[in-house]
């Protein structure tokens, strides 16, 4: 069973289970929330997602270095780059003062997997809590769950969205990288994904449609510089 699987699958427990367990008056179930979601073992629920918009790639002639193989094509806002190729279809970029970018390639996403072990009773719970479009394709579904943050609960809340927000912050956890600082997305009409940002690292996860994710990772980079390179993607 794939990582991804196990997370949808965990997902749905958490919803069922926390939904039937959660007890007491909401103004303390919510507080309880706020207070784990606060501490450092569950730091990263709390950070919100937020939106990027992106610019045209600007670069001095000369000054960029190309990276390019047979699914995508993008520029790197640096020069004197050393190129390293590796067998699995991984490039790994190197220039001075430690900076790095690793081109990961691209994968299947699990847009197909999302429904295809879930009842329809347990499909309409988790669309009741979370929206109709968690599971309309993994760009969606780390969308929604990244946008998952304590604060939306109010007195207001169900308790069946309590426990359903318990479920999403703990999957929210689980898939940040470690390094995490800030977690943003971005939309155009050629693609979409995710710029998560930490102290020296820096993770973009997009897609050309909801089959193929490509990701890259970058190292001692700016913010300014992953934008470039997001904004310099063409797909082929």
């Amino acid at each position: 069973m794939s990582s991804f699987k196990k997370v949808i699958i965990s997902l749905i427990v958490l919803i069922l289970i926390g939904t039937g367990t959660f007890f007491g008056t909401k103004f303390f179930l919510i507080k309880k929330l706020e207070d784990k979601y606060s501490s450092s073992e569950y730091k990263l629920a709390s950070i919100e997602l937020k939106k990027i918009e992106l610019a045209p790639i600007q670069v001095k002639e000369g000054k960029h270095t190309i990276i390019e193989d047979s699914n995508i094509k993008f520029t790197i806002p640096l020069e004197n780059g050393k190129i390293s190729n590796s067998s699995s279809g991984s490039i790994k970029v190197d220039f001075d003062d430690k900076k790095m970018v690793a081109y990961m390639g691209a994968s299947d996403t699990y847009s197909d997997e999302l429904t295809k072990d879930l009842k329809p009773s347990e499909e309409k719970k988790v669309k009741e809590y979370f929206g109709t479009e968690l599971l309309s394709s993994e760009y969606e579904f780390f969308k929604t769950i990244y946008g998952c943050k304590p604060s939306e609960l109010s007195l207001t809340s169900s308790f069946n969205k309590i426990a359903a927000y318990n479920g999403g912050l703990l999957v929210k956890s689980m898939m940040l990288p470690g390094f995490a600082k800030g977690i943003y997305y971005f939309e155009t009409d050629d693609i979409k994904g995710f710029m998560c940002i930490g102290d020296t690292n820096i993770s973009l996860d997009f897609y050309s449609d909801d089959s193929t994710r490509y990701s890259i990772l970058l190292s001692n980079l700016t913010e300014e510089d992953a934008k470039q390179i997001i904004s310099s993607v063409e797909f082929k």
